[in-house]
């Protein structure tokens, strides 16, 4: 007489966290995103406190209060976009597409009014200017995976802006008496609906959140000095029209606001 083997709980879809698409975003977003996003900010923040000799106690709370406030918008993320996977209609098309874009974003809207006020008029007591020597913009690498319903699709935006000056004494023919450099880098997951989808077509919005790290560094080259800052803020992407054209390879366009970009456009693949 044969022994029948209990059946293996593992492989049972109440227990199996790969059984859906909301389960395998749940997974990858509490085992995964979560916990990188989470150390990537507290190295940053250590980083951050690294370069000046002293922290007074109100800005080690608004440090603690910032990195719990990232952690509530990443889980507020996850449940919308678990929200938004309700429909569940069965679909052959491709499933994956990773997009490169640049625009004009969050960051040069912070850096060409506050740094640049905030500079100029610094700089205009101290006798120099600051001559803009590279003014990058924002170059973005996205990804999204579409759902059982293919009008919907979760991914995530990694964006990275750069802009430097050079500082020159405007009473000495403009010789060169330091430089500044910015580094604008973000991550955000993000998740996209489309209004019309069809094989060449589609109209969509996105909507994306995340953090950004900023990195400033400046050199006095007559005292022979560098000055270097981080910080960390919240940042976002939402591209209320959205436009793209062709079938596995696309370009498309967008408009919003956010560090992706106000006006954005670019190519993706499909597949």
């Amino acid at each position: 007489m044969r022994s029948e083997k209990p059946p293996d709980s593992k492989k049972t879809p109440q227990n199996n966290p790969f059984a859906t698409d909301s389960g395998i975003v749940f997974w990858i977003c509490r085992n995964y995103y979560i916990p990188v996003v989470t150390t990537l900010i507290e190295k940053h923040e250590k980083t951050s406190s690294l370069t000046k000799t002293i922290i007074p106690l109100h800005q080690k709370s608004e440090t603690i209060n910032k990195t719990t406030t990232m952690k509530k918008v990443f889980l507020m993320v996850v449940v919308a976009i678990m929200t938004a996977m309700s429909v569940n209609a069965q679909s052959n098309e491709p499933r994956h597409e990773i997009g490169l874009s640049y625009g004009l974003g969050a960051s040069a809207i912070f850096d060409g009014l506050g740094y640049g006020i905030s500079n100029g008029i610094f700089d205009s007591l101290s006798g120099v200017e600051a001559k803009t020597k590279d003014d990058l913009g924002t170059v973005a690498i996205e990804y999204f995976y579409h759902l059982n319903n293919p009008r919907i699709a979760i991914g995530g935006i990694v964006a990275y802006a750069h802009y430097s000056d050079d500082v020159v004494k405007k009473k000495d023919n403009d010789i060169k008496v330091g430089e500044r450099e910015r580094d604008y880098f973000t991550v955000m997951p993000a998740v996209k609906y489309d209004w019309v989808h069809k094989s060449h077509f589609a109209l969509y919005s996105k909507a994306a959140a995340g953090v950004m790290f900023h990195n400033s560094n400046e050199k006095d080259l007559a005292a022979n000095k560098e000055y270097e800052d981080n910080d960390t803020f919240f940042m976002y992407q939402l591209s209320f029209i959205g436009l793209e054209f062709g079938a596995k390879v696309r370009g498309f366009f967008e408009a919003g606001v956010g560090e992706q970009g106000i006006i954005l456009g670019g190519v993706k693949f499909k597949f």
